[in-house]
């Protein structure tokens, strides 16, 4: 890993030929991109990067502001079919779980804090986003959502029962 010890990551695939969302993947850049430098805001490999089939959004960096989101919804809302309201919501479930407190102020989940402070500030921001942007008039909601879960997070998904 370069740069700091890690970092919370949400991946949106986007099939290009197919022009759908093809699935997401929610854990650490160590276990999906290791390569990225976290310390270089402007490596574009932090917000997108494509091979011959997919575009990739790591939707993590690209929902801090409005004006990035709106950015992602612009090169997804013409071609792309996705199901926005899906994916936030499952998000906003995984993160409450994976950021909860006992009732002695200790974490349930133990994480390095940088992942648990990431976790905080993303789900404040996808929470923002979702009040900003009308959701389900972005979203095709027939579509599914796949998810994929990096270790630290299949478990919490698993032991949290976050999806029953």
């Amino acid at each position: 890993m370069i740069g700091r010890p890690d970092g919370l990551l949400i991946a949106l695939f986007i099939d290009k030929q197919q022009c759908c969302h093809s699935g997401t993947f929610v854990g650490n850049y160590s276990e999906f991109r290791p390569d990225v430098n976290l310390l270089n805001n402007q490596d574009k490999l932090q917000k997108y990067y494509e091979d011959s089939r997919y575009l990739c959004v790591m939707l993590h960096n690209c929902i801090r502001t409005q004006k990035d989101f709106k950015e992602v919804i612009g090169l997804t809302n013409e071609n792309v079919q996705i199901n926005w309201v899906i994916i936030f919501d499952a998000l906003d479930h995984i993160f409450k779980h994976y950021t909860a407190m006992s009732s002695s102020g200790l974490p349930i989940i133990q994480t390095m804090p940088s992942i648990k402070q990431d976790a905080i500030k993303i789900r404040h921001y996808l929470r923002k986003r979702k009040e900003e942007f009308d959701l389900i008039s972005l979203s095709a909601l027939n579509i599914p959502a796949p998810m994929e879960f990096g270790m630290q997070l299949k478990r919490v998904v698993v032991g949290a029962g976050a999806f029953n």
